[in-house]
């Protein structure tokens, strides 16, 4: 007996405005799905996407990282390692000082908080995107919360560092 997988459909509307760069890595995203059997076809401003249903639900969530600025190899491991994801928005009041303590002095902050964590961080706009194990992201998500706050980040980084 010849097995079929279930397919299923959803309809998606991506963000308007989306950069050149975007673009670029979601054409790379649509070609990688397209090999996993995921067929996505646009109508109009909608993506219409049919899956079979283990990686419907992924493929969907890859297409919002790269909306948001992950590039596209990261979007693959999430896609492949079925990983989690979180999206803090930061209140725009003090913004600047807010992501400037998240990233730290060239980025020192961020840096020792992926090493040490073991997650991926992206800051864009008003967002910060946590990808990696829902454990890491949620030890991530917590550090951020409290940098952002205005705990030292040495203080909190070294809360995370193993013995």
């Amino acid at each position: 007996m010849n097995s079929v997988k279930k397919c299923t459909t959803v309809v998606f509307e991506p963000h308007s405005g989306l950069d050149a760069h975007i673009l670029s890595e979601f054409e790379r995203l649509l070609l990688f799905l397209k090999e996993k059997g995921v067929i996505i076809n646009r109508i109009g401003t909608n993506l219409i996407i049919s899956a079979p249903s283990e990686f419907l639900m992924r493929a969907t969530e890859c297409i919002k990282l790269i909306e948001y600025g992950v590039p596209f190899e990261r979007a693959r491991i999430f896609f492949e390692k079925e990983e989690y994801y979180h999206i803090i928005e930061l209140d725009k009041e003090e913004l600047s000082r807010k992501i400037g303590r998240i990233i730290g002095t060239n980025g020192k902050t961020k840096r020792n908080l992926e090493k040490i964590i073991g997650v991926s961080i992206f800051v864009k706009d008003n967002r910060v995107i946590i990808v990696g194990n829902f454990d890491s992201v949620e030890r991530a998500k917590d550090a951020i919360l409290r940098i952002v706050k205005g705990k030292p980040q040495n203080i909190v980084i070294n809360r995370f560092q193993r013995p």
